[in-house]
């Protein structure tokens, strides 16, 4: 596993992450969802093509890491959606939601190293 590889996964992770937040932004102004309104909120737009990026970035990371170890490592997306969701959405990190957020962590750290 080298720099390349961890440093596009990141970015695949902060892609997906960006574009939940910006989705869940989108839908909140948007009203009632219709595809009419889905389209013409700015949020929303940006967030999917946050999504697309990702995936680009994503098929780059399946060419460099072992899919064993990259798709584990996805997993990180849960924890920058919390994290975000708290900064900029205004939700609270519970004491289960650290927890839940530190299991992930161990967990992919476990699967790194083994």
């Amino acid at each position: 596993m080298d720099w390349k590889g961890l440093l596009m996964l990141a970015g695949t992770v902060a892609c997906t992450a960006t574009g939940q937040v910006l989705m869940k932004k989108g839908v909140t102004l948007a009203g009632t969802l219709t595809l009419g309104s889905a389209i013409s909120t700015p949020q929303i737009l940006l967030g999917g093509m946050c999504y697309i990026l990702g995936f680009i970035i994503w098929l780059n990371v399946l060419q460099v890491m072992d899919l064993s170890i990259a798709y584990p490592a996805s997993s990180f997306v849960y924890v920058l959606v919390i994290l975000l969701s708290a900064v900029f959405l205004g939700e609270p990190i519970t004491l289960l939601k650290i927890v839940g957020m530190a299991c992930i962590c161990t967990g992919v750290i476990f699967i790194g190293f083994a």
